[in-house]
Order: structure tokens, then sequence, then C-alpha cells
């Protein structure tokens, strides 16, 4: 059942979240079936890969935190000439509203999202001026409102996203130490790193952010295209679910994704 957004006012030069997403819904996107036949999913070795700690078969007495990381580089809107990515952020609307209208009712579920682009990342689901995980759906609305209010442009900033997300989950670890959360952390991106010099730089910052609570935090990384596959581009989403004891995930941006698939559940009792 799909989250009730309309009575979300997003301005005056954008229509409600209900309308975005019954847009979306005329992209005339493949079934999920069709599309996870089509998707490449590589698990980790140490045992990122195992199916049943998929958000669908998590205990409900086992709080789950989950951290989307979002690109909005200018690629995504075709910036520069190129064929975009992503226009009008139909992909990743749909991606990220399926799994929270999945979701939003489970109550040991709770949402964060970073934006990134330019040299910087923003947190959009945040109280006053700090970005949090958060089960209040209004606030989780207004940070959606908010993603989709920021325009794709300029670079590829990694470096600033996962700093970002290393400050969210260290605050809220210090917030809520006996919840013993499991934090799933989710980037998806359509290109390589534009503040690192190569795949390898990101292992550091990929291995601080696990080690903030070891054995409750996995990062797990979709790369998804328009066209065409690039694997060189594929490297930096790769190493960080390698070191994050997460998936990586390839995706074409004209199918429909069911995200739960990616996302492995870290240090959970499932059923």
């Amino acid at each position: 059942m799909k989250i009730n957004f309309g009575k979300i006012a997003l301005g005056v030069t954008f229509f409600s979240l209900v309308l975005v997403f019954q847009n979306c819904s005329n992209a005339k996107f493949t079934t999920d079936v069709d599309a996870n036949a089509l998707n490449a999913v590589t698990g980790d070795p140490n045992g990122g890969d195992d199916a049943s700690c998929r958000p669908t078969t998590v205990s409900s007495s086992k709080i789950v935190k989950v951290l989307f990381i979002v690109d909005t580089s200018g690629s995504n809107a075709g910036e520069g000439g190129a064929v975009a990515t992503d226009p009008q952020k139909k992909w990743r609307s749909a991606t990220l509203n399926n799994f929270i209208s999945a979701y939003q009712s489970r109550s040991n579920f709770y949402f964060g999202m970073i934006s990134f682009q330019g040299t910087s990342a923003k947190a959009q689901i945040k109280v006053g001026n700090n970005g949090v995980f958060s089960q209040d759906m209004s606030v989780v609305n207004a940070g959606y409102n908010s993603f989709m209010n920021t325009a794709d442009s300029g670079n590829t900033p990694y470096k600033a996203a996962l700093s970002m997300a290393k400050s969210i989950i260290s605050a809220d670890l210090a917030a809520n130490a006996a919840q013993k959360a499991a934090y799933a952390v989710v980037m998806v991106s359509d290109g390589q790193a534009t503040d690192y010099k190569s795949p390898d730089d990101v292992i550091p910052d990929a291995s601080s952010i696990r080690a903030l609570a070891p054995g409750q935090v996995s990062l797990n990384t979709v790369y998804y295209y328009s066209q065409a596959f690039v694997e060189s581009q594929t490297k930096y989403l790769r190493n960080i679910s390698s070191i994050g004891g997460g998936q990586f995930l390839t995706a074409n941006s004209s199918q429909t994704l069911k995200i739960d698939d990616v996302i492995q559940v870290p240090g959970v009792s499932c059923q």
C-alpha cells in the first residue's frame, strides 16, 4: 500500500508526492519479477549475501535503521549533454517509495536519507539541521519532499556522503545505545566518485563506518544506469559493499527494483 502523501504541500512549483508517484507508475517500468531477473546481484563472500536476513525476514523484535544515500549529481539529468540516467528522479523515487511504503507500518523500522552532489552531502530526513533516523512519517515525508525538490547537478562526492553517513550513525548510536539496532546503509549511484582518486581510497572510510558498531552495520550499494553498463564506474560501490558486509547490485533505470533484495540486515535474529 502506497504512502499517503496527498496532504503534503510541495510548494508552488511542485505537485503533491502522491502525484509524483502516480507519474512514476506511468513510466511503464517492467514488473519486479522481470527486473530482478535482469539485475546482477553480487554478495559479500563473508556472508553479506545471506538471504535469510533480508528486511522481509527480520524478527519484529529487532530495531532496523535504514539509511539511504542517494546520488543527485548532474548525470542523472543529462548535465553536459550526456544521456540522463534517471530524468525527473523516476527510478529513484519509485525505488524509495516502494520500500518505505512496504515498511512504514512496521514498528521496528526507522528511515534516514542523505543526498549528495557537487562537493557536499545533505541530510534530507532530519530534525532541525541534524540528520536522523525516524519513524515519524511527517518527518520522513518532509525529507522525501526535500530530496525531490533538489535539482540534480554537479559532481559525485562519495567521500562527503560517507562522512555524513558516519556522523548520523555515530550520533544515533550515542543517543540510543541500549537499542542495539541494526544499521543498513543503502547507497545508490549512477557513476564513480569524484572526490576519491581511486576505488581503493574508499576502503578506509567504508571500514570506519562498519567499525562504529561491529556486527550492527552493513553497507549495501546499487549502481544504476540507462543505456550502457560501465564496469569501471562500479568499482567504488563494489568496494563499499564488500568492505561493508553488504550486497552490490546493478540496475537498469528503466526497470523497477525491489530494493528489499539488496539490503543485508546485520546482526539480526531472522525468522
